[in-house]
């Protein structure tokens, strides 16, 4: 232990001597300086692993702070829980010209609660200390250790942490003993990759340098697609007394296995109320209906996060009891309620969002996921349940949940399934709005449009709020200046598909221009097109569509008597691999009708593709804008 003592006293010190040159912020090469807010100038990270259930993270940072938009990486945010102790930790801050303005001590850390609002139970807290500086640019230099006592997993190690980040210098070094095997996988960049085995310890090293800055843009691809990134796994693990194996998602799901073990029992009241509710059932689907519904109407989401109740659910008659719980609880609830009545199910982990998912069915580990929704195998189909909500539609898990790995829980152990896919045809918005005109510019609008699936999550949070909430969003959201709403109402109408339909009707101003006896008419759609105007072609990433998706809308215009149609466009179109759009116009008895379809396509939009997409994009923009004209008789 005293080797161990001295070795990372030497560490340390290296590493201020070495860092001290890099405090002067005009030392930073120019070609790291592009749409960058902060530079890394040097970061080492640590693990040290000493046995099955312990290991130490040790970081060094410098970080130089160009502009105010950069202080949001100012701050130095130390993460602990009853599991682990931070042993070490202080810093120092410099000014432009590398000369120490302040020392930053362990006490001038505040100590907080990590918890929001929707959680209930956590031990999860957080050092925290954030710098008040006015100039720019200036340099926060920190080192922390933090020791633990479980382990599971090492935290994804991504050198530039986030976009608008540059980075000259970082490091990783992994040390573990022998007899515990570590596995790993980097990507999207070639590092300096070393291995050194001596002295019954195995010693992992990764550096990268000279990262330059990522600018966010629309339709980015996930941080693990666009950022350099190591993934380092522990093989053997053991957290809170629970020791298990991460060889393989069979084995992994053998330990979560045993988390789940007799924590589906039942009061007798509540099996009473099963039985009776499921008596008239005539399927094993529409029982697991019934059940969801009950769940809905019983129970709430909270978080809970307390040493292994981070991965094990609260036992089942305790959700019962409180009516509430979190990802893990509520869904092993509905299992056990499922199971009350004789229907099998799987607890399914799985990655939530954009940024985290099941990615690399060939490298298990823990990183991959962050939530947990129930699979129902029925006699008729599958059916995926998110148990999290009150107002979820049945059967639908959100378009961050699907077409992706879960992992099934089952007496065997993990096992992989896809989760269902949402095609564009079904990821619907089709909206129909009339317009009577008047000569002035106003029409009165009456709208009725639906929302399905994908698109029906741009507007179900609305349904249970407030009138005037909803009013707000409304006169917020939709792309129309001087709207005033006179009614507006929501509907869920989900059935076989999640389904919304939003009625309004209104005035609108201001749609009309005059030309001398002439009226020029800009169609509007009302609802905002979520794809771009276009892409910058100095990007250098993907654009990435994560799903598929079509809007049906059609205008009905209702011209004003003294005017007759003089000018419509013809009908147009154009298909492309990014999308495809229809521009169809028609005069009828004082009306000109427009029907616009639109479909993007879910996929990977490489910068070679550009060119093409901003073909799309220009024509869908110039003919949401193409005018028709009326003349006065």
């Amino acid at each position: 232990m005293r080797h161990c003592n001295i070795l990372l006293l030497i560490l340390l010190c290296g590493f201020q001597l070495s860092a001290q040159e890099s405090y002067t912020a005009d030392q930073i090469p120019d070609s790291l300086k592009e749409n960058a807010w902060a530079v890394i100038r040097s970061s080492q990270t640590e693990y040290t692993r000493t046995s099955l259930n312990k290991y130490s993270m040790d970081v060094h940072k410098i970080i130089t702070i160009l502009n105010p938009k950069g202080e949001r990486y100012s701050s130095i945010a130390v993460y602990y829980d009853d599991d682990s102790e931070i042993t070490s930790l202080k810093g120092s801050l410099y000014d432009a010209n590398g000369d120490e303005i302040n020392t930053i001590r362990k006490n001038d850390f505040s100590d907080e609660a990590t918890n929001n609002s929707f959680t209930l139970l956590s031990d999860n807290r957080v050092k925290y200390y954030e710098p008040s500086v006015s100039k720019y640019p200036y340099t926060i230099a920190y080192s922390y250790r933090v020791e633990y006592k479980s382990i599971i997993s090492f935290t994804n190690w991504i050198p530039c942490e986030s976009f608008h980040v540059a980075v000259e210098s970082a490091r990783l070094t992994v040390r573990s003993p022998d007899e515990f095997e570590i596995r790993h996988k980097s990507r999207n960049y070639a590092f300096d990759f070393e291995e050194d085995a001596s002295d019954g310890q195995t010693t992992l090293s990764w550096s990268a340098s000279n990262l330059k800055a990522s600018k966010y843009d629309y339709g980015r691809p996930g941080y693990l697609d666009i950022f350099p990134v190591v993934e380092v796994m522990p093989t053997q693990f053991s957290y809170d007394g629970f020791d298990g194996d991460f060889s393989s998602w069979k084995s992994y799901g053998q330990w979560v296995y045993q988390l789940l073990a007799g924590r589906d029992e039942l009061s007798e009241q509540t099996i009473a109320e099963i039985e009776q509710l499921t008596a008239t059932a005539k399927t094993e689907k529409e029982k697991v209906k019934l059940l969801y519904r009950y769940l809905q109407q019983k129970t709430r989401y909270v978080n809970i996060s307390f040493g292994i109740g981070g991965f094990r659910p609260m036992f089942a008659k305790d959700v019962d009891e409180k009516g509430y719980g979190d990802c893990k609880a509520l869904s092993n609830y509905m299992r056990s309620l499922l199971k009350q009545a004789g229907i099998r199910s799987y607890y399914a982990e799985i990655g939530h969002g954009l940024d985290q998912k099941i990615q690399f069915p060939d490298f298990p580990s823990a990183t991959q996921t962050n939530h947990v929704i129930l699979c129902v195998p029925t006699e008729q189909d599958t059916t995926w349940l998110e148990c999290t909500s009150q107002h979820i539609p049945f059967g639908y898990i959100g378009a961050e949940n699907s077409d992706r790995y879960a992992l099934l829980i089952t007496e065997d152990g993990g096992r992989l399934a896809k989760t269902p896919v949402y095609d564009a045809e079904n990821n619907l918005r089709q909206s129909a709005i009339e317009l009577l005109l008047d000569e002035s510019g106003t029409a009165r609008i009456k709208v009725n449009a639906d929302f399905k699936n994908a698109q029906f999550e741009n507007i179900f949070g609305l349904i249970h709020r407030s009138k005037d909430d909803q009013k707000k969003a409304l006169l917020r959201g939709l792309d129309a200046h001087g709207l005033e709403l006179a009614d507006y109402v929501f509907t869920d109408l989900s059935d076989s598909l999640a389904e919304v339909r939003v009625d309004l009707s209104g005035k609108l101003v201001g749609i009309t221009a005059k030309a001398g006896s002439r009226l020029l008419v800009k169609p509007n759609f009302l609802f905002s097109n979520e794809f771009p105007e276009k892409i910058s072609l100095k990007r250098t990433s993907a654009v990435y569509e994560p799903v598929g998706y079509e809007y049906n809308d059609s205008l009905v215009f209702q011209i004003p008597d003294a005017y007759a149609i003089e000018f419509v466009p013809k009908e147009t179109g154009l298909k492309t691999d990014y999308g495809s759009c229809q521009y169809n116009y028609r005069q009828e008895d004082g009306k000109v009708i427009i029907q616009r379809n639109v479909r993007i396509n879910k996929g990977n939009y490489p910068p070679e593709k550009f060119t093409m997409v901003n073909l799309f994009l220009a024509f869908c923009e110039k003919m949401d804008n193409t005018q028709f004209i009326l003349k006065k008789l």
